[in-house]
């Protein structure tokens, strides 16, 4: 945020459009990555990561499946990410299971 110069909800409005890109791009069989012009074969570099190798091995085709998420519920996301709901007491018990096995 500091070096952008930016606050939550741009910058997770800007995440999710890269990651929707990156999405569509593996799911047309692209790959992603970056390329340092000076250096040749060698400066060619590719990201990977669980979420678009998931994608590149599942195509969906749903054609009407919103690209963008509207401003009523985008601000709840940003609401929830900023001030995060204290955890109910079902949650804190199976959390204390999980951490006791």
């Amino acid at each position: 945020m500091n070096t952008l110069r930016t606050g939550n909800a741009d910058l997770f409005r800007g995440a999710l459009d890269v990651l929707d890109w990156c999405v569509r791009e593996v799911q047309d069989g692209r790959r992603i990555g970056s390329i340092d012009p000076d250096k040749h074969v060698d400066g060619i570099r590719e990201f990977s990561s669980p979420l678009l190798e998931a994608a590149r091995h599942e195509h969906v085709d749903a054609p009407n499946a919103p690209r963008v998420l509207h401003g009523e519920a985008f601000d709840r996301v940003v609401q929830l990410i900023e001030s995060p709901p204290e955890p109910t007491p079902a949650l804190r018990q199976l959390m204390a299971e999980a951490y006791a096995r």
